[in-house]
C-alpha cells in the first residue's frame, strides 16, 4: 500500500540532509533524517529508488508518494572536503557510482584524482535529482 507524505528532501551526501531535516522540524514539519517522519524525509539515499540502498529503509522509495521534491545544494567549495571523506566509505561510493553510471552513462572511475572524483560525484548525483524536476532548490 502506498503512503503519501508531503516532502522528499534530497541531495548529495554531506551537503545538508541533517540541516534540512532540522530546519523543517523548526518550521513545524515532522521530517526525519534518513528515516521517514510524519511529513516526509530528508535523505540523500532517496535521490533514487533502490531496494538495496546501503542504509535506511530500502523500500520507502517504493511505497511512499511525495507531494513535493526539494533538492538541497551546498556550495561546492564548502562541500568538497566533506565529499572527499564520504568517498572513503565504499558502500556510499559504489551506490552513487552505480546510479550515475546507469542513469547518466558516465563512469566516475575514469578519474584517478580524488578531487576530480568528488567533483564528478557532486555534479552527477545533483544532475540525477535535477532530472526529476524538483519543486524547489535550496542553497544550504
Amino acid at each position: 500500500m502506498v503512503k503519501e507524505k508531503l516532502f522528499l528532501i534530497t541531495g548529495h551526501p554531506r551537503c545538508g540532509s541533517g540541516f534540512m531535516s532540522n530546519l523543517f522540524r523548526q518550521l513545524g514539519f515532522d521530517i526525519g533524517h534518513e528515516k521517514l517522519g510524519q511529513d516526509g524525509v530528508s535523505s540523500w539515499l532517496m535521490a533514487v529508488k533502490d531496494l538495496n540502498a546501503p542504509w535506511g529503509d530500502n523500500s520507502s522509495s517504493y511505497y511512499v508518494k511525495f507531494n513535493y521534491l526539494i533538492l538541497y545544494v551546498r556550495n561546492p567549495q564548502d562541500a568538497l572536503p566533506s565529499i572527499l571523506l564520504e568517498n572513503e566509505v565504499e558502500r556510499s561510493l559504489n551506490f552513487r557510482r552505480n546510479y550515475i553510471l546507469r542513469q547518466l552513462d558516465f563512469d566516475i572511475n575514469q578519474f584517478s584524482h580524488p578531487l576530480d572524483k568528488a567533483i564528478a560525484y557532486f555534479l552527477g548525483l545533483n544532475k540525477i535529482i535535477e532530472l526529476q524536476k524538483p519543486d524547489q532548490v535550496v542553497k544550504v
